[in-house]
């Protein structure tokens, strides 16, 4: 190779590498600007309280705004459908030489240095600007931007600089910015409603503190095991100078007549550990069922408290409410998995009703998530078995709008996904909730999510409720299409499964091997005689470990399918 060769060879290695260098450096600088918008919108959102007032709230979300674009003058307006036009309900300036932004006193009246003087009202084809542009108004450049939905208009001028990454960072937060606005909305509408707002008050204040806190988040999701397997108390302890520390373990010990458990499980920060005692005479499952669960709803916590210590990207805090999900499910032995093979199910729909691949990824997340909302409702009614009493039933309803805020204001974004949440208990006939749709008004992931939710709903049992068996489940189905459920995606679900059991035959294997079809933790099977094997069915075999999440073979739907497929009954 001649010299001259040589240094082109060595010139070109050096051009990529400087490349590839540069584009390190501009990810790395992309994500931290993203962690500090995130950062930003969670303390805007620490800081709104619900009753405070439309304009109090806006205020706040103005300031955090001004942080991210530098402006002048920050208004916003807010949509009056009966006037078809917007109106001026915040306004901030930023004081001289100080470049914070501050509210005037009158709320309307800029400072007189201001040069520009904003209008208190826009006619109503303002808001048909979509996303963020340049207007030029009265001589003065404004950034306008307009919300997702039409719900508002955000002005910010005079503008003093204009690119490519101003224009990108706009994006961004108005991201959240829009779902934020949207369910301001809803908390307004419901404070006209005088009752109705005091009783959602509190479940409005709950889902602020689980966005903005994650140890909230596992502090509620141990109290909810407590109240689901019957602990007498709860007691939250430090970590114990002996005990080794970033290990994840659950003990049972005793303390006079009580069984105490302590849960350990690592934390960002270090090790967190609660107590849990209970009086044995109350405790209604046996010891290992309870230390089986605890050990997964440990597990969970720390996959949870990891992913919400890295929630820059999109992906990120798409991976976040999954693990929200899923460590609500953990506390509860009848739940455990049930997220997972929401998805799974809603995937499998989602693919044979033919949807765009982007369009089924996002059912199938939105299916994980469907039911973060009751997190936000007051224990007693996300543990509660049996009928709920007319009020808590009316309160119990909202864990779908409060579901869907949580996956806006998290994802920033109002899209398919939180329209699934919002509308997956939505009926075809018109009479589901929370807004009276019908037929295909109702979004396809909402109608996919409540067919599968119908169908795990019947086939797993709970604490005071047997299982169904399968071709009951699935006569329910039937029999709900056209009324209750869409009758296209019934039958798509139905035939799915025809296929796969005309696949297995008339024998007795099963469709798949438990475990994965109950999408249960590991951490719940390595102990099961049952779990990696795949030669046998697992009803054969003794000592089986189904009871620690809530199963028995002879209800469980993989053993009942198999039953009814083969014309008999399956025998150990």
């Amino acid at each position: 190779m001649s010299s001259v060769t040589l240094s082109i060879v060595v010139m070109l290695l050096a051009a990529a590498v400087l490349a590839m260098s540069g584009l390190y450096v501009a990810e790395r600088r992309k994500k931290a600007r993203l962690e500090a918008q995130w950062i930003s919108a969670r303390r805007a959102l620490e800081r709104i309280q619900p009753l405070a007032g439309m304009e109090n709230n806006l205020d706040v979300l103005l300031e955090a705004f001004s942080h991210a674009v530098e402006a002048s003058m920050y208004a916003f307006y807010l949509l009056q459908p009966e006037k078809k036009q917007y109106t001026l309900r915040a306004l901030r300036h930023s004081k001289p030489n100080i470049g914070r932004a501050a509210p005037s006193y009158s709320g309307l009246t800029p400072y007189p240095e201001q040069p520009y003087l904003p209008p208190l009202s826009l006619p109503i084809d303002a808001g048909r600007i979509e996303g963020a542009g340049w207007i030029a108004e009265k001589g003065v450049s404004l950034l306008h931007i307009s919300l997702q939905g039409g719900d508002g208009i955000l002005r910010a001028g005079p503008a003093r600089k204009r690119s490519k990454r101003l224009e990108t960072t706009v994006a961004e937060t108005v991201g959240w910015f829009s779902p934020v606005v949207s369910w301001l909305l809803q908390v307004e509408a419901s404070v006209r409603s005088g009752e109705a707002a005091r009783k959602s008050d509190a479940s409005w204040r709950r889902l602020l503190l689980l966005i903005a806190e994650p140890e909230s988040v596992v502090d509620l999701a141990f109290r909810v095991a407590m109240d689901v397997m019957e602990l007498k108390d709860a007691e939250f302890v430090s970590a114990a100078d002996d005990e080794p520390q970033g290990e994840t373990a659950v003990s049972l010990r005793q303390d006079g007549g009580h069984a105490v458990f302590v849960c350990r499980y690592r934390t960002p920060s270090g090790v967190g550990e609660r107590a849990f005692r209970s009086v044995p005479a109350h405790c209604v499952m046996d010891d290992r069922r309870i230390a089986d669960s605890l050990r997964t709803a440990c597990l969970q916590a720390e996959a949870f408290l990891a992913a919400a210590g890295n929630r820059a990207t999109r992906s990120e805090r798409v991976l976040l409410l999954k693990r929200f999900a899923s460590l609500f499910d953990a506390m509860s032995p009848w739940k455990t998995g049930y997220a997972e093979q929401m998805s799974r199910y809603a995937t499998v729909v989602a693919r044979d009703l033919g949807l765009p691949d982007e369009e089924v990824q996002e059912i199938a997340t939105a299916a994980w998530i469907a039911n973060i909302g009751e997190a936000a409702l007051e224990t007693g009614l996300m543990t509660k078995d049996g009928r709920f009493t007319e009020d808590e039933y009316e309160r119990m309803k909202t864990h779908a709008e409060l579901g869907a805020t949580m996956a806006e204001l998290t994802l920033g974004e109002r899209g398919r996904i939180a329209e699934a949440i919002r509308y997956h208990h939505e009926r075809v006939d018109g009479r589901g909730y929370p807004s009276g749709l019908t037929g295909s008004s109702i979004p396809i992931g909402a109608r996919v999510i409540a067919v599968v939710q119908t169908f795990l709903a019947a086939v797993h049992g709970r604490k005071q409720r047997e299982p169904l068996a399968f071709g009951v489940a699935l006569g329910r189905l039937e029999a709900a299409a056209g009324t209750m459920l869409d009758p296209e995606v019934v039958g798509t679900f139905v035939n799915w499964f025809s296929r796969k059991r005309a696949d297995a035959g008339e024998t007795m294997k099963p469709l798949g091997v438990c475990w994965e079809m109950h999408c249960t933790p590991s951490s719940l099977c390595e102990v099961c005689p049952v779990y990696g094997q795949r030669e046998k069915p697992c009803w054969t075999y003794e000592n089986q470990a189904c009871a620690s999440h809530g199963k028995s073979c002879k209800q469980c739907f993989v053993y009942t399918e198999a039953a009814e497929r083969s014309g008999g009954s399956a025998r150990k």
